[in-house]
């Protein structure tokens, strides 16, 4: 697959530490999602998305079901939050 100048951008912008990624799963597969993991396999990256159906199908490790909302973090976890799959669809 050929990377997008966007996905190319998000990756070189990403800052150290815990990343949360919401709404990972994206329309049909999580490309950016798993090239962030390609990415920092040293970082901790968490992946949540309100697709229930997909989440359990992916069955990728750090990954949760639930409403960006509603999020079942304390503040001050996650160094980068990433968006890249929400706005778009809305």
């Amino acid at each position: 697959m050929i990377e997008s100048p966007r996905v190319k951008w998000i990756i070189e912008h990403l800052g150290k530490g815990k990343i949360l990624d919401i709404g990972f799963v994206g329309e049909t597969q999580p490309f950016l999602h798993q090239k962030i993991r390609n990415n920092r396999p040293d970082e901790t990256v968490v992946g949540v998305d309100i697709n229930q159906e997909k989440v359990i199908q992916l069955g990728m490790p750090n990954t949760l079901v639930c409403d960006a909302f509603k999020l079942p973090f304390k503040e001050g976890v996650f160094h980068t939050i990433v968006l890249a799959e929400v706005f778009e669809h809305h």
